[in-house]
């Protein structure tokens, strides 16, 4: 079974959330083994909906053993996380670009 580990819980968050249930209900092996937004207020009520942990910070998130981090969170802080999660050995999905200019 493929683990994932989700950071940001937001309008696109909450889409990959739904994804990962769509291809579980198609068959595919796959668990969202947990969450972390810092900004998310409802993140309980989310997780209870959709059956995952949800995460007290980015560090206990980035420790959990999975084969997918994706990381759903706004441009100034995406770049960030995604080298955190790279870091420590995770295969990272990053769906916007790396840094909000050149020099980035």
């Amino acid at each position: 079974m493929k683990q994932i580990t989700l950071i940001g819980a937001g309008l696109i968050g909450q889409e990959r959330i739904k994804a990962v249930r769509k291809l579980q209900e198609r068959g595919h092996s796959l668990r969202l083994t947990g969450v972390f937004d810092p900004f998310q207020p409802k993140m309980a009520e989310l997780a209870s909906g959709y059956d995952f942990v949800p995460f007290p910070d980015l560090e206990a998130a980035l420790i959990q053993p999975a084969d997918l981090v994706i990381v759903a969170c706004p441009h100034d802080i995406a770049a960030e996380i995604a080298s955190q999660a790279l870091h420590k050995g995770h295969r990272v999905l990053l769906e916007k670009p790396l840094g909000r200019n050149e020099r980035e």
